[in-house]
Order: structure tokens, then C-alpha cells, then sequence
């Protein structure tokens, strides 16, 4: 299964705004690279639940 890359960018775009909002000084990189691995976490606890 693909990732979904619409939900990760909408994803960065959320952290990127409450980084500033909270003045936490993140590159809009640095919230991208969070939302994928935040992503990669999610696919991953799925696939678990399915299996299980």
C-alpha cells in the first residue's frame, strides 16, 4: 500500500503551523520529516492490528 502523501503533506503543514504558533523554531523540513516517520508508525501499528 502507498502512502498517502495528500495526508502527510496536510500533516507537516499542521505541525509546521503549531511549531510557529508555539515558537518552537521547526524548518517546514523538520515537520516533514516528522509526518512521515509519524506515517511510517501508523502503517506499521495497522499491519499489526490486522495481523493480529
Amino acid at each position: 500500500m502507498k502512502p498517502d502523501r495528500r495526508a502527510i503533506m496536510l500533516d507537516a503543514h499542521r505541525r509546521f503551523r503549531d511549531g510557529q504558533r508555539l515558537g518552537l523554531g521547526w524548518t517546514f523540513s523538520q515537520c516533514l520529516t516528522t509526518a512521515w516517520a509519524a506515517a511510517k508508525i501508523r502503517k506499521s501499528m495497522d499491519a499489526a492490528r490486522m495481523a493480529a
